[in-house]
């Protein structure tokens, strides 16, 4: 069921470097009262000022209170969302070597993205797991007696690079140290039950849960440059999903630890489950992000069903965010996270024309405008998103972390327009926005770890394509294969699936809820079972007789509906509205190649050139205000967003 906004917020946040204060404050001015704040109850590594647990028994607070106090000197009648980082302290690392994460040629030691620090806990260390949840508790009682508690609204869990969730040092193949090989060693034992079982799936009449060993770093490397090999590539595959499993574990240990303090006083969050953007494994991926296929990022169905967190968060996706050609889309298979009763948070940390030129070592889409009317445009379209999709924001401001100190929102027109913006997203906020798309990507997480880490084969056909999807002028939702059933897949016309490895559990529940519909299979779907290559039972799954697609899109009558095979890779907007109207009668709300949300009481379009929106009712505009009826022009370039009128028989139109 869709969560209510109400109780979600915008925000505003900056990083605590040098202490600006005046985003805050602009923003504040604009009807902002969140302020999405730096804390930790350990170590920030990134700014090592603020560490607050400086020895066993030791805490000091001082540092982030002072910071506080300021901020609400500037915002007084603000609230907190703390950004809870739970690294480890030096003298932690120092203590306890044994303890450390460790890489493939025995060392401990990593360069950490914008950090001076070089090592990091194991994250199967139980010993650090004890300790640091004696700290965080230390810190909830330390916010209660001190009254600061009264200041705060929730946390936002934080652990990797830039504060979010994920593995320090994945370009170096962590983790070899003695806690991790225990954990693989009880992961092994959970996950197989007997060791018969995992002598046939590793096809090694010797291995045992004793002394199983964490592959090597070629074994992790080794592939055919698409699918990993089973029985050979077992072991690695397997690891993988362990280490997804130990770095959800530390997250959601900490979720209960706040749990078991404070109850539900603080709304909880953190930034996990970047499943849509998985690339192949690469220096870039392993140091600046979870985005790798090592990432520790695909375990997002235990971390749902845990229960524990209130909201998910990640940035806008980086593939592309261009006005005219790129979305704004989470990470995250939105309508899964929402199915779960967790809400929605996207970091808008798109740049406006106030920092153009600014100076950035990154290889990915950033969002940048470069005129003030462009910016304005682009800040609708985030507002737009949340308001079709049920989602929640806030406004992020990054100089300084990178590059110098540069304002970003101080320009009167940009902050003129976010005050609208503010006032137009809490008066919409108690509205559920239930979703009206016909097709659905559903994206099988444990695939990711059968895939060669050299593959490029799930950034072509997923990350790179969501922009193709998103200007289809067809809404779409994001599902894990985990959560596909008969009754949620139940609205789509068209299903693509991304699943070359199933396992006989979700092959028969992904088989039973796609009974009757049209279904696009992606390459290789199913080819990979537990005992290697198995093409009858691609042929069960899919009605296809060869996976050898050749490039080709092709096409059959299978059970009930109909399936396509091949790949999405490269289909262009074009394309892929062909391929949704002939083959799956999916409504096309655009003449032409456009940038499409909806909800059922609302449509947002954004447009490359003069598009007509097919609307069957009456519509208020609300940026403009204007009414009218029926369907409309958007002109070139614009960001619309109608609120649709009810029909006389109550539905809307």
């Amino acid at each position: 069921m869709p969560s209510p906004r109400a109780g979600f917020p915008l925000m505003a946040e900056r990083p605590i470097q040098s202490q600006q204060l005046s985003p805050f404050e602009e923003l504040y001015h604009c009807g902002v009262r969140l302020l999405h704040v730096d804390a930790t109850f350990s170590e920030n590594i990134f700014h090592p000022a603020m560490r607050a647990w400086n020895g066993p028994d030791r805490f000091d607070y001082t540092y982030q209170e002072t910071y506080w106090r300021r901020l609400l000197e500037a915002c007084p009648d603000a609230r907190f969302c703390l950004r809870l980082c739970a690294y480890s302290p030096p003298w932690w690392d120092e203590a306890h070597p044994e303890e450390l994460q460790q890489y493939a040629d025995g060392s401990r030691e990593a360069e950490f993205q914008r950090s001076d620090r070089k090592t990091a806990p194991s994250l199967a260390s139980e010993v650090w797991r004890a300790e640091s949840l004696q700290a965080l508790e230390h810190f909830l009682q330390w916010l209660d007696t001190s009254g600061w508690g009264e200041r705060v609204w929730g946390f936002l869990v934080s652990y990797g690079i830039t504060w979010e969730w994920g593995i320090l040092g994945t370009d170096r193949f962590p983790d070899y140290s003695a806690p991790m090989r225990r954990r693989f060693q009880n992961w092994l034992r959970e996950t197989y039950g007997d060791e018969r079982a995992l002598q046939e799936a590793w096809g090694d009449a010797g291995a045992t849960f004793g002394t199983a060993p964490i592959p090597s770093k070629a074994a992790r490397e080794r592939g055919d440059g698409t699918l990993r090999e089973f029985p050979r590539d077992r072991p690695a595959t397997d690891f993988q999903n362990c280490l997804s499993e130990a770095n959800v574990g530390y997250l959601l240990d900490l979720g209960r630890c706040v749990r078991r303090v404070a109850g539900r006083r603080y709304v909880l969050g953190t930034w996990y489950g970047y499943t849509l953007t998985a690339r192949e494994q690469t220096p870039f991926t392993g140091r600046y992000g979870a985005g790798g296929l090592m990432g520790g990022h695909h375990s997002l169905g235990r971390f749902l069903d845990s229960g524990v967190f209130d909201f998910n968060t990640s940035p806008y996706c980086y593939a592309n965010r261009d006005l005219g050609s790129g979305a704004l889309l989470q990470h995250t298979p939105r309508a899964s996270v929402r199915h779960h009763g967790v809400h929605v948070y996207d970091e808008n940390d798109l740049r406006p024309f106030t920092v153009a030129g600014l100076a950035d070592d990154r290889t990915i889409s950033i969002g940048q405008t470069d005129t003030r009317e462009d910016s304005i445009l682009h800040q609708r379209l985030a507002l737009a998103q949340a308001l079709c999709h049920g989602t929640s924001y806030w406004w992020t401001e990054l100089s300084d972390w990178i590059g110098p100190y540069r304002r970003y929102f101080d320009d009167p027109a940009l902050l003129s327009e976010i005050s609208r913006h503010v006032e137009m997203f809490h008066a919409d906020a108690g509205a559920a926005a239930r979703s009206v798309a016909e097709v659905a990507l559903v994206i099988d997480e444990r695939s990711i770890a059968a895939l060669d880490l050299r593959s490029k084969l799930f950034r072509e056909e997923v990350y790179e394509q969501l922009s193709a999807w998103s200007w289809t002028g067809a809404p779409f939702d994001t599902w894990l294969a985990s959560d596909a059933t008969p009754e949620t897949m139940r609205p789509y016309r068209l299903i693509y699936v991304f699943a070359p490895y199933l396992g006989p559990g979700l092959r028969a529940s992904l088989t039973a809820a796609l009974s009757g519909k049209v279904v696009w299979w992606g390459p290789a779907s199913g080819l990979l079972g537990d005992r290697g290559r198995d093409l009858q039972g691609f042929q069960s799954l899919t009605g296809f007789s060869e996976p050898d697609h050749q490039g080709i899109l092709h096409r059959s009558r299978h059970g009930a509906g109909g399936a396509l095979y091949g790949p999405c890779a490269g289909q262009s907007p074009d394309h892929l509205r062909a391929i949704l109207s002939e083959s799956a009668g999916v409504s096309l709300l655009t003449d032409r190649p456009a940038l499409v949300m909806a909800s059922q009481r609302l449509i947002a379009a954004h447009t490359a050139e003069k598009t007509t929106l097919r609307i069957s009712g009456g519509w208020r505009e609300m940026f403009s205000g204007r009414e009218g009826s029926g369907p409309v022009q958007i002109p070139a370039r614009d960001v619309c967003l109608f609120c649709l009128k009810p029909s006389p028989e109550g539905e809307t139109a």
